[in-house]
């Protein structure tokens, strides 16, 4: 019987290694990753491209005898998106990476409006006309060589205040990090508990696997042969491991944000710990 899907998904977080589990796993001899657009990603699932994809989407692209795999970072955040999966593939296995709350959001903040990754009509055709030879690069207020940002004043006609801005994206929208964690849609992303409960009552406690980033660095072979044994494949060795893909954030989050945002999750992150039946050194130290 011809599959319908993947063995697995990497179902979240972004900025969380998902991008270079992609490629460790990749190198397993029993592991195929497939993906079909950028970032090493499949959308399949996400509800624009499922009814336009249709149901033999996978023909002829999973390999028979592997063990077969994806990975979209967002898929985790939509519970259409995770029931649509549980439906199609009720024994499928999820993996979901994490990483310190502040370091995530710094660097998901990074991506969407400082390297204007942001996903709006203007950045895809600047992205395009990049691509394209057309566009010019990305002129960004950073921090560079430890010397301090820029700061734009900036006045705001509505409500006749002054705020400084620090970093603009490519269409000069003046968002600071500090409107950033403000926004409720992030601040419900950001509570990595409460979507990785909904996953587990979705696929089970059993086909989900959790994935600490700061780990995964650390002893990235102990971490990836945890996943092997998840997915039941045998132990291998890799070689020329990859710990990091993609374009890290210039500078460091201002350390009275830091101490607030460190506060704000403490916790989030009590409540996380005694999901995983241990507590994150790294997140507390």
């Amino acid at each position: 019987m011809e599959s319908l899907g993947p063995d697995f998904i990497i179902i979240g977080f972004p900025k969380c290694g998902t991008t270079s589990l992609v490629d460790n796993l990749s190198k397993h001899s029993k592991i195929n990753m497939f993906y079909d657009v950028g970032n090493k990603e499949s959308v399949y699932y996400h509800t624009s491209h499922y009814y336009k994809l249709g149901k033999d989407f996978y023909k002829d692209k999973l390999k028979p005898g592997m063990v077969n795999g994806e990975k979209n970072p967002t898929y985790i955040w939509n519970t259409f998106t995770l029931l649509n999966i549980k439906r199609r593939l009720p024994n499928v296995k999820v993996i979901i990476s994490l990483r310190n709350p502040p370091d995530y959001l710094y660097s998901w903040y990074h991506q969407l409006y400082v390297n204007s990754k942001c996903g709006c009509e203007k950045c895809k055709k600047l992205a395009e006309d990049k691509k394209n030879g057309k566009a010019e690069e990305n002129k960004v207020e950073e921090q560079v060589e430890n010397k301090p940002i820029k700061k734009l004043n900036v006045k705001n006609k509505k409500k006749g205040k002054k705020f400084d801005v620090k970093l603009k994206n490519k269409h000069n929208k003046e968002i600071t990090f500090e409107d950033f964690i403000k926004f409720p849609r992030q601040i419900e992303n950001s509570y990595f508990v409460n979507h990785i409960i909904k996953a587990q009552d979705i696929f089970g406690k059993e086909n989900t696997h959790i994935l600490v980033q700061e780990e995964y660095e650390e002893d990235s072979q102990k971490e990836l042969n945890k996943i092997f044994k998840f997915l039941g494949v045998e132990e291998e060795n890799l070689k020329d491991i990859v710990k990091f893909k993609g374009k890290r954030p210039k500078g460091n989050i201002d350390p009275k944000i830091r101490v607030s945002l460190v506060k704000k999750y403490h916790t989030h992150n009590e409540q996380l710990f005694k999901i995983l039946g241990n507590k994150i050194e790294a997140w507390v130290s």
